[in-house]
């Protein structure tokens, strides 16, 4: 049995984080090599391949990767909706307020563990999405600024580097190669 039962896990919902966070950490990882070494889908996404950019995006992913990584990462996760803000299109949700990250029913029933669907949303790439918001897991943290491909790439580099979205849709490209260049 987990540490945490008295924040609404359970051992079933327990392993389906584990994986999910498995899945982030692989996705976070092929993310910051890809981007270290200059992807080109930098450039659909961020706007520019300089260094500066390709540093920006691999030192967080990899931040990602190794909080993903980690059994007991110093951000805490818990399964009570403390805000209200869970709703049958929100699978989880990062607030500072109350500070864990928050997975909600969607998550363990309505999206899929991995989805090899193009840019599909999965429980691995909303655990990413939602890591990235996280003060300390990378400062300063991300923004929900534009959600989706579409949206995500008509961003200026300065917006794709606060969007969190823009960071789960290129570790998603990094797996689909035949997509995700304009």
């Amino acid at each position: 049995m987990h540490p945490e039962t008295n924040l609404g896990r359970t051992d079933f919902n327990y392993a389906v984080i584990q994986e999910a966070r498995s899945n982030c950490h692989h996705l976070a990882l092929g993310a910051a090599a890809a981007a270290a070494g200059g992807d080109i889908r930098l450039e659909t996404l961020f706007k520019s391949l300089s260094i500066s950019v390709r540093n920006e995006v691999s030192a967080r992913m990899s931040a990602v990767a190794r909080t993903c990584g980690t059994e007991w990462p110093s951000t805490i996760f818990n399964c009570n909706d403390a805000l209200g803000f869970c709703t049958n299109s929100i699978p989880a949700y990062y607030s500072a307020q109350v500070n864990p990250m928050t997975y909600c029913p969607p998550f363990f029933n309505r999206i899929k563990p991995v989805s090899r669907e193009y840019l599909g949303f999965d429980q691995g790439t909303s655990i990413l999405h939602e890591t990235t918001h996280v003060p300390g897991v990378y400062s300063p943290p991300t923004q929900d600024l534009a959600y989706t491909y579409t949206y995500s790439a008509k961003l200026s580099t300065g917006e794709a580097l606060r969007n969190a979205d823009s960071y789960t849709v290129f570790a998603q490209c990094k797996f689909i190669s035949q997509v995700c260049l304009i």
